[in-house]
């Protein structure tokens, strides 16, 4: 089972747990690697979920007047496995690209844009497996008061976002 297949439609999930190790390097001026480690728990006797992602990124310096509306460009590669407690465990491999844009509508606010899209190959370890695609798009935003009381860093802020994912048809 992947994480769009349901296991039981009439599941309750009462608590999810996730831990995600994040860092960064740079490689260059204009591009750094990064890296995410992490486990989800989503219980009563869902799953357990083991992850590492890495993403090349490539800050774009480009001058010309339409790339520059692109923030960056992201390529990455991750494997995840999910150890079900009702079906049969799942490997994933996902190979993704994305890009990253700004919007910004307010003095306030800057809508952040991040659209990907991912291809997933899946197996339930039974010989088989499936390959998918899977367009995402996030989009968020940080209400901050900076400048008001504390420096950024120092006060309040609530981030806000929304994923939409899209599911394209798997092929065997």
């Amino acid at each position: 089972m992947g994480q769009d297949d349901s296991i039981d439609a009439d599941l309750k999930v009462n608590q999810q747990f996730w831990f995600d190790y994040n860092f960064s390097k740079s490689t260059k001026e204009n591009r750094d690697i990064s890296t995410q480690i992490g486990y989800r728990k989503i219980t009563p006797k869902v799953y357990d979920r083991f992850l590492g992602i890495s993403t090349l990124n490539f800050k774009n310096t480009s001058q010309n007047k339409f790339l520059s509306l692109f923030d960056s460009f992201h390529l990455g590669a991750g494997a995840i496995y999910t150890l079900n407690n009702n079906e049969n465990d799942n490997f994933e491999l996902r190979l993704m690209q994305g890009v990253r844009f700004n919007i910004t509508t307010l003095k306030l606010f800057t809508f952040n844009n991040y659209v990907r899209l991912e291809e997933r190959i899946q197996t339930s370890f039974n010989n088989d497996w499936t390959m998918g695609y899977r367009l995402r798009y996030k989009l968020s935003t940080a209400i901050s008061w900076k400048n008001h009381f504390w420096e950024f860093t120092e006060g309040f802020y609530f981030p806000l976002v929304v994923y939409i994912f899209f599911f394209f048809k798997r092929s065997v």
